[in-house]
């Protein structure tokens, strides 16, 4: 994995930090849709992150990036197989996974927007940017 944080780190090297963050949550949000675990989004692109943050040389990226990614693998509003508590209010009945899908985008764009103003705002405050 560590080849493909360099790979990362070559690539993202004249971006800021919070464009890399910006599309770190963007990227992370989409796998999530297609993935039925958290742990599944965060096993594969943690070690991936670490590798390129440390390249960054900016203190705490590393560890800022890897909570915005394990909150991320939370945003689970688009399928019922997503999560245990979609999975029991589908099997009600109520609605089909249509309906999930339309509400569903509505939320993870709430989501999102909430990541970004807070790292671009508060963060930035805390001066961890």
């Amino acid at each position: 994995m560590a080849w493909i944080g360099g790979v990362v780190l070559n690539l993202t090297n004249a971006m800021p930090i919070l464009l890399i963050f910006t599309i770190l949550v963007f990227v992370s949000t989409i796998v999530r849709s297609m993935e039925a675990s958290g742990i599944a989004l965060i096993v594969p692109i943690a070690p991936i992150i670490v590798a390129a943050a440390k390249g960054w040389n900016i203190p705490g990226a590393d560890t800022v990036l890897l909570m915005v990614i394990g909150t991320v693998g939370h945003a689970a509003y688009l399928l019922p197989m997503q999560m245990t508590s979609n999975m029991v209010m589908y099997s009600s009945g109520y609605f089909e996974v249509k309906d999930m899908l339309k509400s569903g985008w509505a939320f993870v764009l709430i989501y999102l927007l909430f990541w970004i103003i807070t790292a671009y705002t508060y963060w930035k405050w805390l001066g961890l940017w």
